[in-house]
């Protein structure tokens, strides 16, 4: 059962909402929903040439909320859990901010089209949810977000944007990025990335994905947190890094290898059987972590504390220095952890 909504535009002053297997169609008009709900709770809400202005968008179970048109949301909050697809093909435009807590899917049904998530003017991408990406054979255009001319997207601390697509908008991270399943591009200017400094945000690559900044330098001094998790991760921008003011993790087997000395005034993990190799000394006044099975390799070390093998075993080492050989008692007491770390031997002069 459909109903459909057109003709004249509509102001909300309740809930409008489809359940029992029923879609509700807003087909070519405006609802002014503020301080109002749309629900899907048990059924499907579609848009095409419409306009959501204010409001709430609530969906529960399998229930969502389908773009299958032009669409605007304007000034919209997505609840918790709601889904808000955008078909392959199509565009949603977001006017006076988005407050995102559930998750909104740009292509999900994976079409060979071109689908947009666009922002007219500068706004703020809020709330605690995320905005996924699902492009086709790593055909980027396929999900996109992008931006009105001059326009920034802010991105709020606590949202995600996450996936294998394309972000075209300049933009403002506050919160995570995350490349997942694929290639994640980011082709127009980032806030964070000034010179060689990353100044900020979460920056994430999963197994088999990889984060590509189009434009800036490669990063040479990190403040913000980068995360690579597992075989196949990539960011090639970190790969420069010789100072870490933030947050650096290794994780999930990924092997990483500094292009020389690292200075880590921040915090280094490696975890899940990786190995962390520092090609020179590792120096600086932060806290390193080695878990169980994972490997830390360099010249020296001093940090302000070193953890190995997992559950704070090792407890903090306060200022560490290198033993003057490998195998002395202190390596193999710190190698029985279950963590290991080695020192590259200096050649005697």
């Amino acid at each position: 059962m459909s109903l459909r909504l057109y003709d004249s535009d509509k102001s909300n002053d309740g809930t409008l909402e489809a359940t029992n297997g029923g879609t509700l169609q807003i087909y070519g008009i405006d609802i002014d929903n503020t301080g109002c709900v749309i629900l899907a709770d048990g059924g499907i809400v579609s848009t095409d040439y419409a306009a959501i202005i204010g409001g709430t968008l609530t969906s529960t179970g399998t229930s969502y909320f389908s773009g299958n048109g032009p669409t605007t949301l304007s000034g919209v909050t997505l609840s918790t859990n709601s889904q808000y697809y955008i078909l392959g093909g199509k565009t949603t435009t977001v006017t006076n901010g988005l407050t995102n807590h559930g998750t909104i899917t740009v292509n999900s049904n994976n079409a060979e089209a071109d689908t947009k998530l666009l922002f007219g003017t500068s706004q703020t991408l809020a709330g605690t949810g995320c905005v996924v990406l699902c492009d086709v054979n790593n055909d980027s255009n396929r999900a996109q977000l992008n931006a009105g001319s001059g326009a920034m997207v802010t991105q709020a601390a606590d949202h995600t944007i996450r996936g294998h697509g394309e972000i075209n908008a300049p933009l403002d991270n506050l919160g995570t990025v995350e490349a997942d399943d694929g290639v994640l591009y980011l082709r127009n200017t980032v806030t964070q990335l000034s010179g060689a400094t990353l100044t900020g945000g979460t920056w994430i690559a999963r197994p088999d994905s990889t984060l590509v900044m189009t434009t800036g330098g490669n990063v040479t001094k990190n403040q913000g947190t980068v995360i690579l998790d597992g075989a196949g991760s990539i960011f090639t921008k970190i790969d420069s890094l010789a100072d870490n003011q933030g947050g650096f993790s290794v994780l999930g087997g990924r092997s990483f290898t500094t292009a020389g000395d690292l200075v880590n005034s921040g915090s280094l993990t490696v975890d899940g059987g990786g190995t962390f190799t520092v090609s020179g000394d590792l120096s600086g006044t932060g806290d390193t972590v080695v878990s169980d099975g994972s490997v830390l390799i360099a010249t020296g070390i001093t940090q302000n504390s070193l953890t190995i093998g997992g559950s704070g075993a090792a407890g903090s080492a306060g200022n560490v220095t290198p033993v003057p050989e490998p195998g002395t008692l202190p390596l193999l007491a710190l190698a029985a952890l279950g963590g290991f770390f080695g020192y590259r031997r200096r050649p005697r002069l």
